[in-house]
């Protein structure tokens, strides 16, 4: 895995439940091309190296639909000063409730929680902790059904903020 340099300041690109088509992450790094890093919180539904038209490092796990060992079922990485916990979520009834994978980050000492699986865009802060599903790049069931993606921000001199993004 290629490794994210020191800095002050990263840009992370945060996506989830692509279902195989890496055509819209590519699409997604043309209009933010300055990210650090992508994370993905699972449903990968293939393979993300070598696919993707960016050289940056890439913390991907794997959700419901992915094949058992195709990635690990979660990752916990430190980007800058902060730890950052990545997991589908569907262990832990995202769609229905958000207090299982709070307290799952809150156990690997996360400052940031990153999930899938409900393909509805969230973001919000608990007790400091940031909880951040990036919805679904292909398949949204929010209403208005477009695809959804998120841009994690990371300084030295602030919390971890994150902006949801629609495609297009």
């Amino acid at each position: 895995m290629k490794q994210l340099p020191k800095k002050s300041e990263y840009k992370i690109l945060v996506v989830s439940d692509t279902h195989g088509d890496n055509r819209l992450i590519n699409q997604i790094l043309k209009k933010e091309p300055d990210v650090d890093a992508l994370i993905h919180c699972g449903d990968v539904c293939g393979v993300l190296e070598g696919v993707l038209d960016a050289d940056i490092p890439v913390y991907a796990v794997a959700g419901n639909c992915d094949y058992s060992g195709s990635y690990p079922e979660s990752l916990t990485v430190k980007i800058g000063y902060y730890n950052i916990f990545i997991n589908h979520g569907h262990r832990y009834h995202v769609d229905y409730r958000d207090d299982l994978i709070f307290y799952a980050g809150k156990e690997k000492y996360a400052d940031v929680v990153c999930f899938g699986h409900s393909h509805v865009p969230q973001n919000l802060t608990e007790e400091g902790m940031l909880l951040l599903n990036p919805g679904s790049v292909a398949r949204p069931r929010q209403i208005p059904r477009k695809g959804t993606y998120a841009i994690l921000s990371i300084t030295e001199d602030a919390l971890p903020t994150a902006k949801l993004k629609t495609i297009g």
